[in-house]
């Protein structure tokens, strides 16, 4: 599980060091916000895929969206919205 209060939090590098200890067969879930300040539905667009896209040249396969973990409290967002974007991963490895 990697929960993270910052936007783009989960770069290629990071999930493919995450990818290194996942053991076979188990699943990983991410969680992290995306702030917009006039579309939503275009930001949460371009943030799920390029999430999606940083969990697939990594090596995950097998995505999903999945109900987020509230945290909203955590997010410092004072002069912009956010929402919370959630998936779960398999590794190719499985």
């Amino acid at each position: 599980m990697s929960i993270s209060e910052k936007p783009n939090f989960h770069t290629q590098l990071w999930l493919l060091e995450l990818a290194k200890m996942l053991k076979p067969g188990c699943a990983l879930f991410l969680q992290e916000p995306f702030f917009f300040d006039a579309d939503e539905e275009i930001a949460s667009r371009e943030s799920r895929f390029s999430l999606e896209r940083n969990l697939l040249l990594a090596g995950f396969i097998s995505l999903e969206i999945c109900e987020c973990i509230d945290h909203t409290a955590e997010v410092n967002s004072a002069p912009q919205s956010f929402q919370l974007i959630a998936i779960k991963a398999k590794g190719l490895w499985d």
